[in-house]
């Protein structure tokens, strides 16, 4: 289907659905992304490059990194609505990178669907990423709290 990722939460926990009742399901969520060196940067999921010296290595964005990374904000990202997820592209030692990262919107969404699909709850990988930013704690709260 066009317009869609091959995995997406959706049909995913439908899927699950099918052999586990909702509460007995916990949405994992991370609390990170990763950055890659790519081909072409100003595209959204452009071919890798091979990971060597040269042209770097993929790295985990935590999202407390992601806070304070000056190449991880601005005009250098924008929201992709398919993935509902924030993408950057930036150049660093003359290579393109592209970082696809979870940040509050992207993961306010995920605790949403847990909610409203009334699962067990969530599971987040990994606590400690977000640093000492208290946005995704309140966040929790406001989803899962108060009822």
């Amino acid at each position: 289907q066009q317009g869609t990722y091959f995995f997406d939460v959706t049909t995913t926990y439908a899927d699950f659905l099918k052999a586990a009742p909702k509460d007995k399901l916990i949405m994992g969520v991370p609390y990170y992304g990763y950055d890659w060196p790519v081909q072409d940067a100003s595209q959204p999921l452009s071919k890798t490059l091979p990971q060597n010296d040269a042209n770097g290595y993929a790295e985990i964005v935590s999202y407390s990194r992601a806070q304070t990374d000056a190449d991880l904000s601005g005009k250098n990202c924008q929201w992709d609505a398919t993935a509902e997820e924030t993408w950057c592209a930036y150049t660093r030692s003359g290579i393109a990178r592209e970082a696809w990262l979870e940040d509050q919107r992207s993961i306010g969404l995920k605790f949403d669907f847990a909610h409203s699909q009334g699962l067990g709850g969530v599971g987040l990988w990994t606590l400690g990423y977000d640093g000492s930013y208290p946005q995704l704690w309140k966040l929790i709260g406001h989803d899962f709290a108060n009822g």
